[in-house]
């Protein structure tokens, strides 16, 4: 089954995204920088067509050796949340995250996930 991560800046105690009302994300940068950056990012991005608030494409996962999809979502030109396929590793998450500043990675089922603390398997690390 295929499902998708959205990952975005917030406030601290934020609900899902499946529970919103409105936008509640804050700016990540403009089209063009967020693009920029992730084609230096991920391997192989390839953009598509941009269409009513959204530019999608494609990259490489570099720990699963698969294609997964990738999505900007924009308001007036700036880019408030990037989301990518369930084929996206938490290692690749946390680099977008961690490049972009953002805190929070939620599933389209609104279960938030930490790929900082995740294996390649999504099972949490044990603290060391």
């Amino acid at each position: 089954m295929s499902f998708h991560f959205y990952l975005y800046r917030g406030p601290e105690a934020l609900p899902p995204i499946t529970e919103w009302n409105g936008n509640m994300a804050e700016p990540i940068g403009t089209a063009a920088e967020v693009q920029t950056a992730l084609i230096q990012l991920l391997p192989a991005v390839e953009w598509g067509t941009r269409k009513d608030g959204f530019t999608f494409g494609n990259a490489l996962d570099a720990r699963y050796n698969v294609g997964h999809s990738l999505s900007t979502y924009e308001i007036d030109g700036v880019v408030d949340i990037i989301s990518t396929c369930n084929h996206a590793s938490p290692f690749t998450l946390a680099k977008i995250m961690d490049f972009f500043r953002l805190n929070y990675c939620c599933t389209s089922f609104g279960d938030f996930r930490q790929p900082h603390q995740s294996d390649d398997d999504w099972k949490l690390k044990e603290p060391i």
